[in-house]
């Protein structure tokens, strides 16, 4: 397998906003941190009959370096910089993800934000295994930037809703969140109890509900 090297994960000022990714190219970018947070963060994307697969990564590595995106060197270590070396040391230095789900009549819009030591990383899941990874805004906190794009979304389809939670709760427990005229409408579900206590929420009180459901 490709050995890993990593060097300074501060994103390029001059990066694009979104960077598309195939699952083996996360593959190889989840071997440069192995460790207990790798393989939880793996599972938290779906990604975890990827870890350790020597082809898989080996494939994805190759295709960092033809993109441009990594550097082969001379002792056949794969080098990374940039908002791709960011990106790396989330997912080996994951402090948590949480999980959102945009919904509408008719569809279900995923995204995953993984946060580690200071740096946020949006990723969402798109077709044919493919991601696309986008840093977190900096003036906003991880919670502000989950109700930010709640707030959007809702906007434009303010018959939908969202839930959020994180894959490793052991209760399974999700933030259910709808928009009711001026006031939103947040609820707690918890698939042990089947039930949803709803109550109208302000910014500030769903702001607070998102927090606490992304500490767990």
């Amino acid at each position: 397998m490709t050995s890993t090297a990593e060097q300074t994960p501060t994103p390029s000022t001059d990066s694009p906003d979104q960077i598309g990714l195939g699952f083996a190219e996360l593959a190889a970018l989840f071997a440069f941190q192995p460790g207990p947070s790798t393989e939880s963060t793996a599972v938290a994307l779906g990604l975890a009959d990827q870890l350790g697969n020597e082809l898989v990564v080996s494939a994805g590595a190759s295709s960092l370096v033809a993109r441009g995106l990594a550097t082969a060197t001379p002792d056949e270590e794969l080098e990374v910089s940039g908002p791709i070396a960011a990106l790396a040391h989330a997912l080996g230095h994951a402090e948590r993800v949480v999980n959102l789900s945009l919904l509408t009549a008719d569809s279900i819009d995923r995204l995953a934000l993984v946060e580690a030591e200071g740096i946020g990383i949006l990723l969402q899941p798109r077709a044919f295994n493919t991601w696309w990874a986008m840093a977190q805004r900096p003036d906003l906190s991880a919670a502000e930037t989950m109700l930010f794009i709640l707030r959007k979304h809702l906007e434009q389809n303010p018959d939908g809703g969202a839930a959020l939670g994180r894959p490793d709760n052991a209760q399974g427990r999700r933030l259910l969140v709808k928009r009711g005229g001026s006031a939103w409408t947040v609820g707690t579900y918890v698939p042990e109890t089947d039930s949803v206590d709803e109550l109208p929420a302000d910014d500030a009180a769903l702001l607070a509900a998102i927090d606490d459901i992304r500490r767990g």
